[in-house]
């Protein structure tokens, strides 16, 4: 937990998978619409031009095989999966937060 602003920072991850992108375009909102519900998904961002999906997610309450079973359900292949960390940014709240004691 950051001892500045209490946010969860470096308790949550981000999984890049790089998606083919072949397949037709309603097999990336059916993959968003499976992520986006999913317990544990923070927030999805997709790049349909690059197959490109980076899924923020709580390791607490998911796994990265829990998500790539659901990417597998929604009929989308993966060409790559990386983890990592995601970087600590304070939002405009925490800084307000802060400011104002």
């Amino acid at each position: 937990m950051c001892k500045s602003c209490g946010c969860a920072a470096g308790n949550n991850l981000q999984l890049e998978l790089q998606v083919r992108i072949e397949a037709e375009r309603n097999g990336l909102k059916n993959l968003y619409a499976r992520l986006i519900g999913a317990p544990g998904i923070l927030q999805v961002t997709m790049d349909e031009g690059s197959g490109q999906v980076l899924v923020d997610f709580s390791p607490q309450r998911t796994s990265q095989q829990n998500i790539e079973n659901l990417v597998a359900e929604a009929g989308v292949g993966v060409i790559s999966a990386q983890l990592r960390a995601l970087a600590h940014q304070h939002g405009i709240v925490a800084f307000i937060k802060r400011i104002t004691g």
